[in-house]
């Protein structure tokens, strides 16, 4: 399904014009769930899936 009343907000103002989608959802995407797997980060940035761990910076702890 392809959301059609959304547009990009960023990048160039002709995607904007030409009213290009910014989201496509399926129906996965619709019956997701979401997990807590760090929780008290203040600024966590550049998250890495490696050897079965998430590696990631927090500048402000």
């Amino acid at each position: 399904m392809v959301v059609d009343d959304v547009t990009a907000t960023a990048g160039p103002a002709t995607a904007r014009e030409q009213g290009v989608p910014s989201a496509v959802v399926t129906e996965q995407q619709q019956d997701a769930i979401f997990t807590l797997l760090v929780d008290g980060v203040d600024f966590g940035e550049g998250p890495r899936w490696r050897d079965g761990a998430l590696w990631y910076s927090d500048f402000y702890q």
